[in-house]
């Protein structure tokens, strides 16, 4: 086949058929007198084809259909996760329209389903608020029950620091009878005012009222000191009374702060119990504290208060009384 021939061939597949430049090329005498073997062109001829025939080309069409479905197939699974849907779901499935049509019909079923899943959140939603309720009424009840406790708590403690001031009040007194012993004229006195009072219609109250407790302490009680006086007879000195050193430490540094200066611009305005393993025990005088909150060069030190608490009284030893009543309201520790 002369060249121009293949030439004019080849333009018509690639669609330059009316190209004026290859044509002329074409048509000049050299260009047609060159022969071009017929199994070269056949190579050029029968590989190569016009944008008609590739179109029409079932090979071609199945090559680029496959290019595109494997992007589509991609999407679909991608698709698949972002809407939680079994994975599964094209198992037998091969044909890309066909995956597309079940997963339509199985978005249509999760759409569906959407105001059964808004009901289901509903309902649990409604028995996580009827939980909530209950628990805050158990704890509304568990409070309004501690409340009462407190209250009756402290009310016991009060009437024991108003008997103990009963009987600080009466003792030592100079008793018409003399025959009776103290602790004996003490009780028929106390029967005899309650009686008093009760005709009369009063109500025996601590005028002051106010009962501080400090729970979380630890410290030590010296057990007194003798106040001696001159003695009569074969004895130089006796003692008549004792004066007693409570020492109380304190962690709460900063909460306690006024309470403390209260404490120390009011002496002898206030009697302290403290309790024990299992005592309690009341002065039976009031006292004078005196607070420090000293702080030492140690980073790891902890700045506390101490408490200096200080009394005389007549009695040799300080009274101890039913710890059962007011135990709960202390928390001590280490205290002698």
């Amino acid at each position: 086949m002369n060249t121009g021939d293949f030439l004019k061939n080849m333009a018509g597949k690639i669609g330059k058929t009316n190209d004026a430049a290859l044509n002329e090329f074409v048509n000049r005498q050299d260009t047609q007198g060159i022969e071009i073997p017929d199994e070269l062109c056949n190579i050029f001829m029968s590989e190569l084809m016009s944008l008609e025939g590739a179109k029409n080309n079932s090979k071609v069409k199945a090559y680029f259909f496959s290019q595109a479905l494997n992007g589509m197939d991609f999407e679909l699974a991608s698709a698949i996760d972002d809407f939680g849907l079994d994975t599964s779901i094209f198992a037998d499935e091969k044909d890309t329209y066909a995956k597309m049509r079940t997963f339509k019909t199985k978005l249509k079923e999760l759409m569906d389903k959407k105001p059964e899943k808004a009901g289901e959140l509903e309902k649990m939603n409604a028995e996580l608020q009827k939980k909530h309720n209950e628990v805050q009424r158990q704890l509304a009840d568990a409070l309004e029950k501690h409340k009462l406790e407190k209250a009756d708590i402290q009310a016991e403690a009060n009437n024991q620091v108003l008997n103990h001031m009963r009987l600080s009040s009466l003792k030592g007194l100079n008793w018409a009878n003399k025959d009776q012993p103290e602790d004996v004229q003490i009780e028929l006195a106390k029967l005899l005012m309650s009686r008093a009072l009760e005709s009369a219609g009063v109500k025996e109250v601590n005028e002051n009222g106010s009962i501080f407790v400090v729970p979380k302490t630890r410290g030590t009680f010296d057990g007194g000191s003798p106040v001696t006086g001159a003695g009569f007879g074969d004895l130089s000195e006796i003692v008549t009374g004792k004066t007693f050193t409570l020492v109380v430490n304190d962690p709460d540094h900063r909460d306690n702060e006024e309470f403390y200066a209260a404490m120390a611009n009011a002496p002898g305005s206030y009697h302290v119990a403290w309790r024990t393993g299992n005592e309690l025990r009341i002065s039976e005088k009031a006292v004078n504290i005196d607070p420090t909150d000293a702080v030492e060069e140690d980073v790891n030190s902890q700045v506390i208060w101490t408490a200096n608490i200080t009394w005389s009284q007549k009695r040799k030893t300080v009274q101890i009384f039913d710890l059962a009543p007011v135990k709960s309201i202390f928390e001590c520790f280490d205290v002698a």
